[in-house]
């Protein structure tokens, strides 16, 4: 952004806009909640699927391959950064 702000021109009025523009752009996870909705279910469904897997095979008497465990436990793992609040700075 700095390299557009050097071609546009030092303190000129079209500078000062673009950088007020590029202020009011908010995160994705702000502005769209599709893609988080998206992430969650994705993540969700991903751990639902381990955990299945991993009921019928212990069912079965069979051994819960490694791969399935480390599925759900990746799962679980972005859910958990995904849903727990962000910290916020003390001023």
């Amino acid at each position: 952004m700095s390299d557009a702000l050097e071609k546009i021109g030092k303190d000129s009025p079209r500078q000062t806009e673009v950088v007020k523009r590029a202020e009011e752009i908010r995160p994705p996870l702000e502005s769209d909640r599709l893609i988080y909705r998206i992430a969650v279910t994705a993540l969700s469904l991903t751990l639902l699927g381990a955990l299945a897997g991993g009921f019928v095979l212990a069912w079965s008497v069979k051994e819960i391959p490694q791969v399935l465990v480390a599925l759900g436990s990746a799962a679980v793992g972005g859910l958990a950064g995904l849903l727990a609040p962000s910290p916020t700075r003390r001023r």
